[in-house]
């Protein structure tokens, strides 16, 4: 065989597999992401800082009134995070709170059939008069934990949840069950409220019918944190930190 290049099949073959539409998708979103890191990192400043005052009122986990809603882990997180933070347009009344969040914001991803999206959580969010701050850890490499190169990634982002939750503002997080109860092979919206003597203190943890508050080792967390089972670009270590 020849070992022979054809310079102009070379440029019609670059030009066949070049979208410019994809390009220029790709340009916009990481724009975005630069952003969102510049934005994200502006509001740590500030609450870090104690300019903003951390949440007024304990965490208490919440569990639905009854079994007939679907998927309702992120707006139970939702509704947890929002009595805690004084936002509760029913005060005391977590239950008409959650019903009126379920049915104005339920889980969205195809129809509910698959919970709820980030995105869902952060227009709950808002409509109850919380900003936030949405964090994830990306690229994660081959190897996970196991190797070097996302230590520093994930790192800088396990600081920041846990200087944040120990000073007052908890996080709203996505883990994979069987690390924080329930079946190994699905996904649950829970509430981070803190670390402490390397252990991680949650709220809204599965705990047969029902969410509770448990304590499980920082080595735990961090593995049901990076939804091993599910390599899905952004959901990672997802945390949303809300404020005022």
């Amino acid at each position: 065989m020849d070992l022979f290049i054809d310079l102009s099949m070379e440029k019609e073959i670059n030009y066949n597999y070049f979208d410019q539409s994809v390009w220029d998708s790709s340009q916009i979103l990481d724009a975005k992401n630069k952003e969102l890191k510049q934005t994200n990192a502006e509001k740590e400043d500030v609450l870090i800082a104690g300019n903003t005052k951390g949440i007024p009122n304990s965490i208490q986990s919440y569990t639905p009134p009854n079994s007939n809603f679907n998927n309702p882990c992120a707006q139970a997180a939702c509704t947890a995070i929002i009595e805690a933070w004084g936002k509760n347009p029913y005060p005391g009344d977590m239950d008409r709170l959650f019903t009126e969040i379920h049915s104005n914001h339920g889980p969205d991803i195809i129809g509910g059939a698959l919970g709820t999206s980030p995105n869902r959580i952060m227009d709950i969010l808002n409509a109850y008069g919380l900003r936030f701050i949405d964090k994830y850890v990306e690229p994660w490499l081959l190897g996970g934990f196991i190797n070097p190169a996302n230590q520093v990634l994930f790192q800088s982002h396990w600081a920041t949840l846990w200087n944040m939750a120990n000073n007052g503002f908890p996080a709203i997080v996505l883990c994979q069950t069987g690390y924080v109860g329930g079946s190994p092979l699905n996904l649950h919206w829970l509430v981070f409220r803190g670390s402490h003597n390397f252990n991680t203190e949650l709220s809204n943890t599965l705990f047969s019918y029902g969410y509770s508050d448990k304590d499980i080792p920082d080595s735990i967390f961090h593995q049901g944190w990076e939804c091993p089972t599910f390599p899905i670009y952004g959901l990672r270590f997802r945390a949303i930190i809300p404020f005022i």
